[in-house]
């Protein structure tokens, strides 16, 4: 029995393909490879900022806790945009930078006190961290964003030389998400 060839067949004729499909895959690769990319540093960058997200949420409601019963912590050396007095309020502040345990500098505080600081009144401590992307890719969608965070709570024990309202300078300028 005679096997039937196809007179057409030439050197390529037992593989997948022939010789109009060489570039192919380095076309395929061309296109596949960035799109690769980006979405790993998007996942990196994803991570990396809801990290440092749930560390502003945590850090908040601890902070807010603390000063709920009169415990503002003793350090008053955390650096600070704006002014903000010597006292509870600045030692709140930097316990709220402390708790958060990201870069100081990055953070910025808003602590809206009640005006009759006492029992059953209500704390409000806002925090804004500026977000830096870890990869080079993503930083034209993340730069200049910030993460907000804040937590409000009855006051449950008062401190014999109160608290007042003090706000660092906002990232971007408005504090008016934080009320």
């Amino acid at each position: 029995m005679r096997r039937w060839t196809r007179p057409w067949a030439g050197p390529w004729a037992g593989r997948r393909g022939g010789k109009d499909e060489r570039g192919a895959a380095l076309v395929e690769a061309a296109i596949v490879i960035p799109l690769l990319l980006m979405f790993v540093f998007g996942v990196v960058d994803f991570g990396a900022v809801y990290s440092n997200r749930t560390a502003v949420n945590q850090g908040v409601r601890d902070a807010t806790r603390q000063g709920i019963v009169a415990n503002f912590g003793t350090n008053s050396s955390c650096p600070v945009t704006g002014s903000i007095a010597a006292g509870n309020s600045l030692n709140l502040a930097c316990l709220t930078k402390e708790r958060i345990g990201l870069e100081a500098e990055k953070t910025r505080i808003r602590i809206v006190a009640p005006a009759i600081y006492s029992v059953g009144s209500q704390l409000l401590v806002c925090a804004e961290y500026s977000i830096e992307p870890v990869t080079p890719l993503t930083d034209q969608f993340l730069s200049g964003d910030a993460l907000h965070s804040k937590a409000t709570m009855r006051v449950e024990q008062v401190a014999a030389s109160g608290l007042t309202s003090v706000s660092e300078t906002a990232i971007d300028n408005d504090w008016s998400w934080c009320t």
